[in-house]
């Protein structure tokens, strides 16, 4: 499409539109260049409104998961399933070839009596249901402009963030009016330092969806600590606790509110 241009793209539409996407689609939060994320990041969970995790360890695994995010995942979220070789050992794992793509030990075989990684699928507390439907051809390709406008503010090129901002709303006149762009748009800015932009485009974001406790949450924490605005924090957690009472962090915020009194 980038090679078509613009033209290119207004003749695809159409025929886009007749076929729809496929489906079921699914939307994955790790993707080629943000390796940063590979050992688990609790704040990308929230970042990109995760409804799962999930985890994938071995030995031979070039990133191995990071202790502290293990640990800290059972607050946020419930296992659901767990997938590991037949005898996986309690103790020391058998010895491995460090160049082998299939997880065959070459000694030490112990009790396993199979091969491949142990994979946790792990559901974040709170997280609503995917949408049914993708949306269409021009919901889809008008954000996909959008996540390029967001990498090139955060790589410092804001004429080409303007001009691919532009092009989005060429498809989608509503495009920068959904609720997810405004929410990574706030994280974009976050990232840079822009702390009041942050405060902005997360509270344009909960006005169209306003039954986000995630983002209620993070805008709350936002208020508390760097807008040093403990009315607004507070505000913000009332709204977590009408919307999630049983929220994970529901005593601190009942306390933080306590002391509000």
């Amino acid at each position: 499409m980038q090679q078509e241009g613009a033209a290119g793209l207004d003749e695809l539409l159409p025929q886009l539109e007749r076929s729809g996407p496929a489906r079921p689609v699914y939307g994955y939060a790790l993707q080629a260049g943000w390796q940063q994320y590979e050992s688990g990041d609790l704040r990308a969970v929230d970042e990109f409104q995760c409804e799962y995790v999930i985890t994938n360890d071995h030995p031979l695994s070039p990133v191995r998961l990071d202790s502290a995010f293990l640990a800290q995942l059972p607050s946020v979220a419930q296992r659901e399933a767990r997938f590991a070789p037949a005898g996986w050992p309690a103790g020391e794992p058998p010895e491995y070839d460090p160049i082998d793509a299939y997880f065959v030990p070459v000694g030490a075989f112990g009790d396993l009596e199979g091969t491949g990684p142990t994979i946790e699928i792990w559901r974040v507390h709170g997280a609503r249901p995917l949408a049914a439907s993708p949306g269409s051809a021009r919901e889809v390709i008008a954000g996909a402009i959008l996540r390029g406008a967001l990498s090139a503010l955060e790589a410092g090129r804001p004429d080409e963030f303007a001009l691919l901002q532009r092009r989005s709303v060429d498809i989608l006149p509503t495009a920068l009016d959904a609720a997810h762009y405004r929410r990574q748009l706030g994280w974009s800015c976050r990232r840079l330092g822009q702390v009041q932009q942050t405060a902005v485009q997360w509270q344009r974001s909960l006005r169209a969806d306003p039954g986000n406790a995630r983002l209620w949450l993070e805008l709350g924490l936002l208020a508390a600590g760097e807008l040093d605005d403990p009315e607004r924090a507070a505000a913000c957690f009332r709204h977590v606790l009408d919307l999630d009472p049983d929220h994970p962090k529901a005593r601190l915020l009942r306390a933080f509110l306590e002391a509000r009194i």
